[in-house]
């Protein structure tokens, strides 16, 4: 019982509550100023597990996509901002799999930037991540793209 006390208390001050039941209602209205709140913080979410920004993006928006469809099943049982995290984070791991798996396949193509160094094929991107000062510049082009986030309104 005083888990349920717990759980409405907190969802009591989700100041998004208003916005879900009239979204659930079906004012699509209503969900734009949702997606107006937590964008960027979703996009933020996104970009620091993917560390991809046009990946962040896509998956930022079909997370936003799936929370629209699924939007009556939300009972309110946690934050409205909860539910989204948990909805972008999945997106994300589910983004990364998927990355993964395509770059375990691909491979790489000696037709495709491979060249021989000491009688062994090399792959250029691999010669490049390996290279300290490409890892830091790759590393401050981050920051300055999450810096760029984090001055969005």
């Amino acid at each position: 019982m005083s888990n349920i006390m717990n759980t409405r208390a907190e969802t009591a001050g989700d100041e998004d509550l208003e916005y879900v039941m009239l979204c659930q209602k079906g004012d699509p209205e209503a969900f734009e100023v949702l997606v107006e709140r937590h964008q960027k913080k979703m996009l933020n979410i996104a970009y620091r597990m993917i560390g991809d920004y046009d990946e962040a993006c896509d998956v930022t928006q079909e997370a936003f996509v799936a929370a629209y469809k699924s939007i009556r099943q939300f009972k309110a049982e946690a934050k409205f901002s909860t539910w989204l995290y948990r909805i972008v984070v999945n997106y994300s791991k589910n983004r990364l799999k998927q990355l993964s798996s395509r770059s375990r396949r691909e491979g790489f193509s000696i037709d495709n930037g491979g060249n021989m160094q000491d009688g062994r094929v090399c792959d250029q991107a691999m010669i490049h991540e390996s290279n300290p000062g490409t890892q830091m510049e790759q590393r401050e082009r981050e920051a300055h793209v999450q810096k760029c986030i984090s001055a969005l309104d």
